[in-house]
């Protein structure tokens, strides 16, 4: 009986056009493959993800995820942007990112924090028990909000109209 190797499936690089992502592709999966380290492989699997699985940071959530770890290099593989709810970054932060936005990047740099590419990650932190890596929420989308059924308690969704009033009247009238 002859047997088939099992297929492996599933992306086998990024399907962007974008010439530095695929650059930081080849470049962290080469790294992964002649190490032993599990964190230049997560990056590597990240930066082949398409973007709505690469949700961006807030930068509120990046002091929260920093706070524990401040002596380290924190690792993100998505965008961080800035928040009008951060007057102030209560601790320095160095962080290494595919993108910043320049509100994130100012406010970083004005407490003592540091921003660099990912590429630069192997100057700033040799060893990966330097870096920490950190995402974004998945959920946090505006297309979660619509999956479920309008109107039921335990799977709650926003419904896919334009006045919810009139929605929940319907709902209501139908119960």
């Amino acid at each position: 009986m002859l047997v088939q190797p099992k297929v492996k499936s599933g992306r086998k690089a990024p399907k962007t056009q974008n010439a530095e992502i695929l650059s930081l592709f080849e470049l962290f999966s080469r790294v992964a493959r002649k190490t032993t380290h599990t964190e230049y492989k997560k990056i590597a699997s990240s930066l082949k993800k398409p973007r709505n699985q690469r949700p961006i940071v807030t930068l509120k959530n990046l002091v929260a995820y920093t706070r524990p770890c401040q002596d380290k290099v924190a690792v993100v593989v998505a965008k961080i942007v800035g928040e009008d709810s951060i007057v102030e970054v209560p601790h320095p932060i160095n962080v290494a990112c595919l993108d910043i936005s320049r509100s994130a990047k100012h406010k970083i740099e004005k407490y003592g924090g540091n921003v660099y590419k990912l590429d630069e990650i192997f100057r700033v932190a040799p060893k990966p028990t330097d870096m920490v890596l950190f995402q974004g929420p998945l959920k946090a989308r505006k297309a979660y909000q619509y999956f479920g059924v309008p109107g039921d308690r335990h799977n709650p969704a926003r419904p896919r109209v334009v006045s919810k009033g009139a929605e929940k009247r319907k709902t209501k009238a139908q119960k």
